[in-house]
């Protein structure tokens, strides 16, 4: 049942081609809600994205948090959406608002959203642990300059750039870090 509503999703999501159903954010928020309901973790990733930037639903960051805090959690383990959460408690406001025009700040709002660079290092830490580069990449910044809660740590700052480096080797590029 899941990966059919998946399915479904994708056949509203995707822009007209001349076959099959017209796009429709409405549609799509609503089948990947769904699939997030039954616990399918691509579903919760897919419905914090829309959520967050309010495509087909209404704009709810603190809502969009939980999607990705499903997504984030067994047995899902998406690593994106342990790295979306974290950045939405990562940066402060003034910061997130300068970035508007720029393509990283896609549904980008934090004024509802406390930062928490402490719960922020957890939730990289997970996604680093499952190969992903731009985890990895905002950890090793987080200890090289330190944060609220997260004292700056040359040693665990080198072990993650190493981490980061191997991964633009295995995976070719840093498009994964763009805009981090």
């Amino acid at each position: 049942m899941r990966s059919s509503t998946l399915r479904l999703f994708l056949w509203h999501s995707v822009p007209p081609t001349g076959k099959g159903a017209e796009q429709s954010d409405e549609q799509a928020f609503e089948y990947f809600d769904k699939s997030c309901q039954l616990e399918y973790a691509p579903g919760c990733y897919h419905a914090g994205l829309l959520r967050r930037a309010g495509l087909g639903t209404r704009k709810d960051v603190p809502e969009a948090l939980k999607n990705f805090e499903s997504a984030c959690q067994d047995p899902g383990n998406i690593p994106e959406a342990c790295y979306e959460k974290a950045l939405q408690l990562l940066k402060p406001l003034e910061e997130a608002q300068s970035k508007k025009s720029s393509w990283f700040s896609w549904g980008d709002d934090r004024s509802s959203v406390p930062r928490n660079p402490e719960e922020a290092r957890k939730l990289l830490e997970r996604g680093c642990r499952q190969a992903h580069g731009a985890s990895c990449f905002n950890l090793a910044v987080m200890y090289k300059n330190g944060d609220d809660g997260v004292p700056a740590d040359a040693a665990k700052f080198q072990e993650y750039k190493k981490e980061t480096e191997r991964l633009i080797k295995a995976q070719g590029s840093m498009d994964f870090v763009r805009g981090t």
